[in-house]
């Protein structure tokens, strides 16, 4: 059996953050629910740490409701256009 790559997720540290920038599945990485698994091994490597894990907001409701099943709290951030 050849082994497949299920899922690839970007994540960056930055100024005590921690970013998840992007990230993608292959058919059987969503049926294997591979990204749920390497979002989750990403927050229990860095748990005990002060990183703020930042899954960069969504305007789309239902990718907003997937990342609050990881615990996480909305927060608003001021943005300044000129």
């Amino acid at each position: 059996q050849q082994e497949q790559l299920l899922a690839v997720a970007f994540f960056m540290k930055s100024n005590g953050f921690l970013i998840y920038l992007s990230a993608v599945s292959s058919d059987e990485g969503k049926e294997q629910q591979a990204m749920n698994y390497l979002i989750d091994q990403m927050l229990m490597q860095h748990a005990n740490t002060k990183l703020v894990f930042d899954f960069e907001g969504s305007m789309i409701p239902g990718l907003a409701r997937y990342y609050k099943g990881f615990g996480g709290i909305e927060t608003s951030f001021p943005v300044i256009i000129r």
